[in-house]
């Protein structure tokens, strides 16, 4: 058989529908695309954590695979702090306030990263503010580029179009 590898990192929750409604399984690594298939899920709950255990993971899907000991299915789970698009206002309806806050207050990965390197003295508060700072900086000036880009000629490729 032959070594495939899928993997997915669906959100907690899909857009205006809960998971439990759109599946026939609470969590699509359960349901296996096939019978020789290895499935396993992983948590996006914290950043090193999750590196640590994708990397682990999909290491051994990847040499079980190479081995031609059939496919795998690998879902890594993530958390959208936001709906899809700017009208998505409404998301109470697939998943609670409370949840939301959760993850923003308690679970978000980059903050627990940057605590979990504070701790290990990888780096210190100054240092990860100036990070996010010059990140800001970055991704306004990105912003301002494109407000103020003109519309693409159609005639042109897309690479005409570079920063």
């Amino acid at each position: 058989m032959s070594g495939t590898m899928m993997g997915v990192m669906p959100a907690a929750s899909a857009a205006r529908t809960p998971g439990s409604e759109s599946s026939s399984t609470r969590h699509p690594a359960a349901a296996s695309p096939s019978r020789s298939a290895a499935a396993r899920k992983i948590s996006g709950a914290g950043f090193w954590f999750c590196t640590i255990s994708l990397v682990t993971t999909a290491s051994k899907l990847i040499d079980r695979a190479r081995k031609g000991e059939g496919p795998a299915f690998l879902q890594c789970i993530t958390y959208r702090y936001h709906g899809h698009h700017v009208g998505d206002i409404a998301r109470a309806y697939y998943r609670p306030k409370a949840e939301e806050q959760e993850w923003v207050t308690e679970r978000d990965p980059i903050t627990l990263h940057g605590e979990w390197m504070m701790a290990n003295k990888a780096a210190t508060r100054e240092e990860l503010d100036a990070i996010q700072a010059e990140l800001i900086k970055a991704m306004d000036a990105a912003m301002e580029w494109a407000i103020a880009a003109p519309y693409p000629d159609p005639s042109q490729p897309a690479t005409a179009y570079k920063p």
